[in-house]
């Protein structure tokens, strides 16, 4: 079964407003409506059923969809069906929009592609129809050679001469691949880098041989019988030990040490006897140890009685028997210190004393104010403000003597006027209520000044002392002053007795370094003759003098330590030239590999260049016939098929017309592409449609050109929308118009709908298009709007009848 569209529900749809329902189920369906009825917008709607898109307005790139809901409602639907799936998709398609654009769209996008392109005709494409298809401004093929390529499938071929193209110039392969570029470049200098290569290895032979003759010649004077390896990794990792020439530095150190022991222990032997200088020593030291006793027993009794005096108050002091004048300077300053923090500390607590006192009279004599407070304020037992207040709106109810609370007369109480005795009574009560406000607001006061107080009270209890702890330091300070006094009295007597103590350790010291010297003369005396025979070979008997023999052995030492260190010098050098000649021998084998590379490299590089050169002479030969064969295929369609066609198609609508549009095949930048032109009737070409055709015949050239584009390609779709394509047509067109739509309907199968909008000739084409078989159908359908402004659609169907005069 034929799918048809069956059923258009538009909701709210740009000009129509509210639910319009177009039935559509037949063979040929008419839509009329004035200008501004919205007949196009059916239409419109029918591609949205069945594509989710406005074509035209898609490919210019405006913001249409913003814009599809009538101004009065912002939001709308449209829902399209079809009588039976188109092969196996949908049978309904849906679309709805307002802030928001949803689309469920019938066709999917490659046959919503098909219709737009052959099966749908919008009235705003009709006038612009030949203009787009052939439009060369943007430098690709014209619509009309698009439409060959999908017609015939010449893309794959136009992709393999668009592939092939820069085969058949140099400059395009660079441009196209730029590795060719460098390709060539490597082709240039690959010789260029030989020669540079093979220039660099000589200079580093050159290099490497010097240093070898250099390196061989300091061997021969360093090490003779050193043999070195070949193999230039042996010889990197080749060590050359300094082992004798370190060895000998260390033993002539060694030596030069025991020698300058020797030569100072000599020296400190001195002049005249040492037992007697030692004697001496001992006489001084005992004389020194009998002053200190002295001294102990009278002036160091007495820092000891002081000592004894601090040690409870000021612990950790230094002994006076060590140091005295520095035990006399830490125990004065200590004390001076004490005696100020037990002065502060008593005073502190006086102050805290006296602070007390007054600050529990304070706190006194607040307590009893705000008892005196709250016994008036105790009285007072209603709220006189308030009170106040409730009288205050009761006198404006006072007309007589008759109180209105109680409903009592007031002159029985012989108290004067009711409205005299309520204004008094609101003035007591106003007073009483400043006078308690003022009440509250001392005992506010006194409340805050016993709150500081009970603070202040409990700051003064930390800060005083017990009893016992102010009597200690009260007895503490005359001792302090006491023993200030006796250690300024005593500065020069522990000046005396620190400068006996020095004189004792100084004596000491001189007794021990006479008996270490005593002993090191001793040893060096015996070990005299053993070093400078050690160093010289010979005896120090065989010296005039001792140190005539010292200063041989020194020299000797001396000239030991230069030879050994032109020797250890000699090896560094070596060891460094060693080192050069290595490098040297590592960057010559270097370039030479390098070189080998370079020359295989060389090599490949010319068998490539001729691989290349035969793959481009190849691939422009198979470019030449591809474009040969696109040619003859686009000439054979134009010539035999499309131009015929269009031509049959619009001498059939325009058969007085002298000029008949045709394709004209011109070759573009080796393309064969297909332009517009019009043939005189005798055969001779003429200019293009646009100047030579009449604006009537225009439009009827873009209407056949459409036709002829939709008959040229296998019908994947039944349909054939057509909006207003009769613009500016004549009776003659029109009739011949109506003649080929039916043979469309009938003959070839196609559901036609169209819309027109003048009423005559709407008349006329249900009246040419009515059934004239069995199985024909026509719809008519007529948009209009009421004086609400809704939008309606009224349908009307036509099927086949016999004619009963001709039956009869």
């Amino acid at each position: 079964m034929t799918p048809r569209l069956k059923n258009l529900v538009l909701n709210d749809f740009r000009s129509l407003k509210g639910p319009v329902v177009v039935p559509l189920d037949a063979q040929v369906v008419l839509v009329h409506g004035s200008n501004g009825m919205g007949k196009t917008s059916v239409l419109t709607g029918i591609e949205l059923g069945l594509t989710g898109q406005i074509s035209h307005l898609a490919e210019a790139g405006k913001p249409y969809q913003s814009h599809m809901a009538h101004v009065d409602v912002g939001h709308g639907s449209i829902e399209l069906q079809t009588t039976a799936a188109l092969d196996g998709g949908r049978t309904s398609g849906s679309v709805t929009f307002g802030e928001t654009f949803t689309a469920a769209p019938l066709l999917d996008p490659e046959q919503a592609k098909f219709f737009a392109n052959r099966c749908y005709l919008p009235q705003t494409a009709l006038s612009r129809l030949l203009e787009l298809y052939d439009d060369q401004s943007t430098g690709s093929s014209s619509r009309l050679t698009q439409f060959v390529n999908e017609l015939l499938g010449l893309d794959p071929l136009d992709a393999l001469i668009d592939g092939l193209m820069s085969a058949h110039n140099v400059t395009r392969i660079r441009n196209v691949v730029p590795e060719y570029r460098r390709f060539e470049g490597l082709v240039n200098g690959v010789n260029q880098d030989i020669d540079a290569i093979r220039k660099n290895a000589e200079l580093a032979e050159a290099n490497w041989k010097e240093r070898r003759s250099a390196l061989d010649d300091l061997l021969n004077e360093v090490d003779p019988l050193l043999e070195l390896p070949e193999d230039l990794e042996e010889r990197r990792g080749f060590e050359m030990d300094s082992g004798l020439e370190e060895a000998e530095l260390g033993l002539v150190g060694r030596l030069q040490a025991n020698l300058d022991r020797v030569r100072q222990a000599w020296a400190q032997r001195g002049e005249g006897d040492p037992a007697a200088r030692r004697a001496e020593l001992e006489q001084t030291l005992d004389a020194t140890s009998k002053r200190l006793a002295e001294w102990q027993t009278t002036d160091g009794a007495r820092f000891a009685d002081i000592e004894t005096l601090l040690a409870p108050i000021l612990p950790d002091l230094p002994p006076f028997a060590t140091d005295p004048m520095k035990a006399r300077d830490q125990a004065e300053t200590r004390a001076r210190a004490e005696t100020v923090r037990c002065q502060a500390l008593l005073t502190l607590a006086k102050t805290a004393a006296d602070t007390l006192t007054a600050v529990k009279a304070t706190i006194q004599r607040a307590n009893v104010r705000i008892a005196e407070i709250d016994a008036e304020l105790a009285k007072s037992a209603a709220d006189a403000q308030s009170l106040a207040k409730a009288l205050a709106s009761v006198a404006p109810h006072v007309h007589d003597e008759t109180c209105p609370v109680c409903a009592r007369d007031f002159q029985e109480e012989k108290k004067g006027s009711l409205s005299a005795f309520i204004a008094s009574r609101i003035a007591d009560l106003t007073s009483e209520a400043s006078r308690l406000q003022s009440l509250a607001t001392e005992r506010a006061a006194e409340s805050k000044r016993l709150a500081e107080a009970q603070r202040q009270q409990l700051s003064s209890e930390r800060e005083l002392l017990p009893e016992q702890e102010r009597a200690d330091l009260a007895s503490r300070i005359p001792k302090l002053n006491g023993a200030l006094v006796d250690l300024a009295a005593m500065t020069v007597n522990a000046r005396v007795g620190a400068s006996i103590m020095n004189d004792l350790a100084s004596a000491r010291s001189r007794l021990n370094a006479m008996n270490r010297i005593q002993d090191d003369t001793a040893s060096a005396v015996a070990g005299a003759d053993q070093i400078v025979r050690d160093i010289t070979s010979t005896e120090l008997a065989a010296y005039p003098t001792v140190a005539e023999a010292f200063e041989v052995a020194a020299s000797t030492l001396s000239q030991r330590a230069e030879q050994a260190e032109a020797d250890l010098s000699a090896r560094s050098r070596a060891r460094s030239l060693l080192s050069m000649e290595v490098e040297a021998a590592a960057r010559l084998k270097r370039l030479r590999a390098e070189l080998a590379v370079q020359e295989a490299k060389a090599v490949r590089i010319a068998a490539a260049s001729q691989t290349a050169n035969a793959r481009r002479l190849t691939s422009r030969a198979v470019a030449d016939a591809a474009d040969k064969i696109r040619s003859s295929l686009v000439t054979t369609v134009f010539n035999t098929s499309l131009n015929n066609r269009w031509r049959d198609l619009f001498v059939r609508l325009a058969p007085t017309e002298n000029f008949v549009p045709a394709f004209e095949l011109k070759t573009v930048k080796g393309k064969t592409e297909a332009h517009l032109k019009t043939l005189h009737r005798s055969g001779v070409g003429y200019g293009n449609p646009g100047a030579m055709l009449s604006q009537g015949n225009l439009n009827t050239a873009a209407l056949t050109l459409f036709l002829a584009l939709h008959l040229s390609v296998p019908a994947k779709q039944p349909w054939l929308i057509l909006d207003d394509p009769v613009q500016s047509m004549d009776d003659v067109h029109i009739a011949q118009f109506a003649a080929l739509l039916r043979t469309l309907s009938k003959r070839l199968g196609r559901q036609i709908v169209i819309a027109v909008h003048e009423r005559a000739l709407f008349d006329y084409l249900a009246l040419e298009l009515s059934p004239a078989f069995s199985g024909d159908s026509l719809l008519t359908v007529e948009i209009t709007r009421g004086p609400d402004g809704m939008s309606s659609a009224d349908p009307k169907g036509f099927g086949f009848e016999t004619d009963q005069a001709i039956a009869a």
